[in-house]
């Protein structure tokens, strides 16, 4: 297209060539007549020549070209040309001409098209018949998960039947009915009718739970229980004084009166112990007045550190019990068996101490780990992990805030300062400021007035514009108003200025120093947050922890000092008497 573009703008740049060439023969015959003519003559003649200089360098630029495309690899040139090609890969055909069309054409695109439906139709049957297979995969996976079911039901069921507590009240329905076989001149009587409505219904039961999983094919194979029901005309028989309630049931043939009967009724039978049962738990026979007890026994959970038989429902009351009174026994004999022995150092601790200790162990081994490294991130780890420990061990862990953040920044200031200033040890310092900004602080630190973060400074900033503290732990404290507290913290003051009221009120630090005192040395003035490390929160209403809490500051100060390799305390400590009574010389 840009091509075309410069060959249509060479054309129209040749035919204006053109133009001006038949003009300039023509000024050539007016030469004579008109000096004009002649200048228009010779202009045309430089504009035929660019013409001719802009159409060599247009044919040297369609050569190249031409050269170039010879060299492009026949792959290359079949991967451009898949760009003109539609979404399904072919490429496009022009808008058929349906007014220029012949019959033989509309006959070709009537055959192409039904061609494509009848695909389209084969494919929607294909696509049709795998939706029909997969419907058929998942109803035989529902139908194999439904006996899966059933199959766990009848083994739950079963297992139900076969356990120790069910079979000894089969196996008595079963003989009950043996015996009312054989005696059936005495199947109404009022006992004998009370164990066969016991034994109806605990026949039902069962039959319900066979009915309800398997069907009634299985129901009697798997309960084997004998028919010994009772019957409408039985029901209408039994005594008036009987109120227990069972549903009808038609009557079940009985054995033939033929046979011998020992005993008038089953409670003869019980009575006189005439007969046995045979017990399928133990495989004992068991007389008959004793096996309601014997099945009983059955049912029950031994314990094994009484041997007492219990029921199943106490069964846990029970080891609840023993727990108990084994608890005050064993807590005394227990207590050293139970005790864990460190690895680190070998004494002997309570799981519920152990863990507390050994996280102990680790905080110093981080912290030996810490001091071989001299950066300042290792620095105020060190200086942080320090603090946190002293404090644990003093239970002063809830006012302890020191933060990593502003300690990295503490310590990068610090190394900064004991390059230049080997002779400025940090110093512990007060800030007294309300409770409400004692989160803000805690996070981000004292800040400078102009940062609009302050949270305390003194009236105007007499002394300078910045963070007001004191080396005195009493000094402003009426600054902390009625629910506030202290802050104590690690202070960086460098070189020192001692500042007054009238040159420096509201002013920023004086040049070649880094705080500004007061001419009584109570308030020294700080000018950058990363010079004060807070370490310490004090209620003023506390007075226990200030001196605790100092004491492990100052611990840190000295931690500091050798890091820093700077020089002893007492050489700061003489030093700061002899600026003193300098300035009060003064």
């Amino acid at each position: 297209m840009v091509l075309g573009a410069a060959g249509g703008a060479i054309g129209a740049v040749g035919s204006t060539a053109g133009a001006l060439g038949n003009v300039f023969s023509l000024g050539f015959g007016l030469m004579t007549l008109a000096p004009k003519a002649f200048k228009f003559a010779k202009k045309a003649k430089e504009a035929y020549d660019q013409y001719q200089k802009y159409k060599g360098k247009w044919h040297s630029a369609m050569d190249q070209m031409s050269d170039m495309a010879s060299k492009i690899p026949p792959s290359v040139v079949a991967k451009d040309n898949t760009r003109n090609l539609d979404w399904d890969g072919v490429p496009p055909k022009p808008i058929w001409d349906f007014k220029k069309a012949s019959p033989h054409d509309w006959a070709t695109r009537a055959v192409e098209a039904n061609v494509r439906a009848a695909r389209a139709a084969r494919e929607a049957q294909d696509d049709l018949a795998e939706a029909a297979h997969h419907e058929e995969v998942a109803r035989e996976a529902a139908r194999e998960a439904m006996q899966v079911i059933l199959k766990a039901q009848q083994d739950a069921w079963l297992n139900a039947v076969r356990s120790p507590s069910v079979q000894p009240f089969i196996h008595y329905c079963n003989h009950l009915a043996k015996v009312v076989a054989e005696d059936p001149a005495h199947a109404r009587e009022p006992a004998t009718m009370d164990l066969r409505r016991f034994c109806q219904g605990f026949q039902e039961d069962l039959q319900s739970i066979v009915e309800a999983l398997a069907g009634r094919a299985r129901r009697g194979r798997n309960c084997n229980v004998d028919m010994i029901a009772v019957s409408d005309s039985e029901e209408d028989c039994r005594p008036s004084s009987s109120s227990s309630k069972t549903r009808a049931r038609p009557a079940e043939p009985m054995a033939s009166e033929g046979r011998k009967v020992k005993f008038r009724s089953i409670s003869d039978r019980v009575k006189h112990g005439a007969s046995s049962i045979f017990c399928d738990v133990c495989q004992k026979a068991i007389p008959s007045a004793e096996f309601v007890k014997h099945s009983y026994d059955h049912a029950l959970i031994p314990c094994d550190l009484c041997g007492k038989m219990l029921e199943p429902g106490g069964f846990m009351e029970h080891l609840r019990l023993h727990e108990q009174r084994r608890a005050p026994e064993a807590e005394g004999k227990d207590l050293a068996a139970s005790l864990i022995p460190c690895e680190v150092c070998g004494d002997l601790f309570l799981p519920t101490e152990y863990a507390a200790h050994v996280q102990e162990h680790e905080a110093k081994a981080m912290t030996q780990d810490l001091s071989a490294h001299h950066t300042p991130v290792s620095m105020a780890a060190r200086w942080v992990e320090q603090l946190r420990s002293a404090a644990r061990d003093k239970n002063l862990l809830q006012s302890c805030i020191a933060n990593f953040d502003l300690a990295v920044c503490f310590a990068e200031r610090a190394v900064r300062e004991a390059s230049f200033l080997p002779d400025k040890p940090p110093k512990v310092v007060y800030h007294w400021t309300p409770s409400k900004n004692f989160q803000s602080i805690v996070d981000s630190n004292l800040c400078v007035p102009d940062q609009k973060k302050v949270f305390h400074q003194t009236d105007g900033g007499i002394y300078g514009k910045g963070i007001y503290t004191s080396p005195d732990f009493g000094y402003a404290r009426n600054y902390a108003k009625r629910n506030g507290g202290c802050f104590i913290c690690l202070g960086l003051p460098g070189r020192q200025y001692r500042a007054n009221t009238s040159t420096d009120s509201c002013r920023p630090c004086k040049k070649n120093y880094e705080t500004h005192v007061s001419p009584n040395w109570k308030e020294w003035v700080f000018f950058a947050a990363d010079q004060l490390l807070p370490c310490f929160w004090v209620d003023q209403h506390d007075g226990q922890t200030q001196p605790a809490a100092l004491e492990l500051v100052e611990v840190m100060v000295a931690s500091i000092r050798k890091d820093l390799g700077l020089h002893h305390a007492e050489e700061d400590t003489r030093r700061e008497a002899r600026q003193r009574r300098r300035a009060k010389a003064a």
